[in-house]
């Protein structure tokens, strides 16, 4: 005997269930559908984007500062990123900068995504006020003038180096003089 696939007992169980579906979604304690919810898992960032809650965790927050402050970003997304660092909840960085608070979280997230993806602080960047850098008249002691013929570097020797001894500037200086002398045989040949 063949059965159809949707018998009467079936529809009567899929009307229940759409029935307790309409009640569930209007349900205070069920605020978002299931698409929603996963819609809003897709948007979340996986690091953890709480604020530190002990004194401990302190440094985070002046790591976000100094971070932000090497990573170009909008006015509008350093006001977020540092309302937030203060502990400010989405909707009153929304309200302080003119936005709903689903725009000020994407503004935020796209404030920590641009200080995330321009990576660490070069450390030339972090340390730049802490470098000692001798007055102008000081570097003018070295008046040589000799420097090495492959990076530049200054020779301190009695003159008779043409590199630093540095292996790599000897290897490039050897490849050069290889070359050289096969150019020579080159054109000796030619002409």
């Amino acid at each position: 005997m063949h059965r159809s696939p949707r018998s009467a007992p079936c529809r009567d169980l899929e009307r229940r269930a759409d029935e307790m579906l309409r009640a569930a979604r209007s349900a205070e304690d069920n605020p978002l559908t299931d698409s929603q919810m996963l819609r809003r898992l897709r948007r979340e960032i996986p690091a953890g984007l709480n604020l530190p809650e002990s004194p401990a965790e302190a440094d985070a927050v002046e790591d976000l500062r100094s971070i932000a402050a090497g990573t170009p970003l909008t006015a509008r997304q350093r006001a977020a990123l540092e309302m937030w660092v203060d502990g400010w909840t989405m909707k009153e960085i929304g309200r302080s900068i003119g936005v709903s608070a689903a725009t000020a979280w994407r503004t935020l997230r796209s404030a920590l995504l641009r200080c995330w993806l321009m990576g660490p602080v070069p450390f030339g960047e972090f340390s730049r006020r802490s470098i000692y850098r001798p007055p102008s008249h000081a570097r003018q002691g070295y008046r040589s003038g000799r420097r090495c013929e492959v990076c530049g570097a200054p020779l301190w020797d009695d003159g008779n180096a043409t590199t630093c001894g540095a292996p790599h500037c000897d290897d490039v200086l050897r490849m050069r003089r290889r070359l050289d002398r096969r150019r020579a045989v080159w054109h000796s040949r030619r002409g």
